[in-house]
């Protein structure tokens, strides 16, 4: 696959999205907006540090979390982790408007977590804001030898009743091909989603 870059020279020594050209075009001109969501250590950095995207990220502190923001041109994500000592799902749901796509990581080894994986997935799936939003399960950490692939996942996380979207996506957080094959997939739904609106 070619890759292309965003019309910027410094973005050009930094970041590449290594997205067919229809895409790149689309991106360009409509307002995209993405949560990157997912327990603690699920991955999230490791993918952020692979696409060098940390070096365009905002942070923000909030009383129980932090709250990471990524913006370039008309493309957004906002980046967070799920789960604490005290539920505070609501306080998240002020992000929720108008977004296009869920990235949810899960740790593909984490086998212990994987029952509150599944709480929050649904609690996502189910909410009204995001009615409208596709979903992208990166389960990550496939390297590992005890590592869950994407037939054990959907059956654990019983992803099929999520009315919505949705692919899973098996990665190793370092290798760029895994998740810009996953992005392409989330922009490709995205825009189709949006020419079924508009046929």
């Amino acid at each position: 696959m070619t890759i292309f870059f965003w019309p910027n020279k410094h973005f050009h020594n930094k970041m590449n999205f290594d997205f067919n050209r229809t895409i790149i075009k689309w991106l360009r001109h409509r307002k995209t907006k993405l949560l990157m969501v997912g327990l603690s250590d699920s991955g999230k950095s490791e993918i952020l540090n692979t696409l060098k995207y940390n070096e365009f990220i905002k942070e923000e502190k909030y009383d129980f979390f932090h709250l990471k923001s990524f913006e370039y041109m008309n493309f957004s994500m906002k980046i967070f982790t799920i789960g604490s000592a005290a539920d505070i799902f609501p306080v998240y749901r002020k992000f929720f408007v108008d977004v296009d796509g869920v990235i949810f990581v899960i740790d593909s080894t984490d086998r212990y977590k994987i029952d509150e994986a599944r709480k929050y997935l649904f609690k996502f799936s189910e909410d009204e804001h995001l009615k409208n939003s596709v979903f992208l399960i990166f389960a990550t950490k496939q390297n590992l030898k005890n590592a869950m692939n994407s037939d054990e996942l959907q059956d654990k996380l019983e992803i099929k009743k999520i009315r919505h979207d949705y692919k899973i996506v098996e990665c190793c957080e370092y290798l760029r091909r895994d998740l810009y094959f996953g992005l392409q997939w989330i922009c490709e739904t995205i825009r189709n989603k949006d020419d079924s609106l508009n046929s």
